[in-house]
């Protein structure tokens, strides 16, 4: 099963969210980490692609199986130097304690807590979750 999305704004991607969250709570029991990774993986994809003269796309595909479900989120902005980023936050419990006041740059510590895996590509226009499903339902 899979549920795709195209969004260009965040205010439609507020307007999907039900049906997100709807998606999920008929596959899994516990929605929260996976919505929360989600949310981070949209602002960040905003964030990067906001640079864009002709506006933003961005693809949001969730995927399930029975025992894993793997979000991708995908945009056409400059992306980033997501390489350095995942070095910084090898352990995201440490990273969170040694940046408490920090205004921005967790959203990585936060997927890498939630998710089983994280994954970056396409010059870090591309993120991957990967969720196992056991460990959750």
């Amino acid at each position: 099963m899979s549920l795709a999305l195209k969004i260009t704004t965040f205010e439609e991607f507020e307007q999907h969210l039900p049906k997100i969250e709807q998606f999920l709570l008929l596959h899994t029991n516990d929605m929260n980490l996976i919505l929360f990774s989600l949310l981070e993986a949209i602002n960040n994809a905003f964030e990067h692609g906001m640079n864009q003269s002709n506006g933003i796309v961005i693809k949001v595909n969730i995927f399930l199986d029975k025992k894993h479900l793997v979000v991708t989120i995908s945009h056409n902005g400059v992306g980033f130097d997501y390489e350095e980023k995942l070095l910084a936050v090898t352990d995201p419990d440490q990273y969170f304690l040694n940046h408490l006041t920090s205004l921005r740059g967790r959203g990585i510590a936060i997927m890498k807590r939630c998710a089983d895996k994280l994954t970056y590509s396409d010059k870090g226009r591309k993120v991957t979750l990967f969720f196992n499903l056991g460990e959750m339902s």
